[in-house]
């Protein structure tokens, strides 16, 4: 009866959560590792046997030695 509980609670939080509650340590971590400015407006991610991760308005900086400035900040 635990086990059972234990499995309707585990699946509860997988199809309630928010992925979006990712985002914002997920950018950060983007941005310190690769020294560039990355940001996006919208995380969706689809579990199953195919998982599949969307990101809309995916913003990812030139890096600081590029010629070439960048286009425009993240949409926010």
């Amino acid at each position: 009866m635990a086990f059972a509980c234990l499995v309707l609670t585990m699946l509860a939080f997988v199809v309630m959560f928010d992925w979006n509650w990712v985002r914002p340590p997920l950018e950060r971590y983007i941005s310190s590792k690769t020294e560039r400015e990355f940001g996006m407006s919208d995380l969706h991610v689809s579990l199953g046997l195919t998982p599949t991760i969307r990101m809309r308005d995916v913003y990812f900086a030139n890096a600081p030695w590029s010629h070439e400035r960048s286009a425009n900040g993240p949409h926010r």
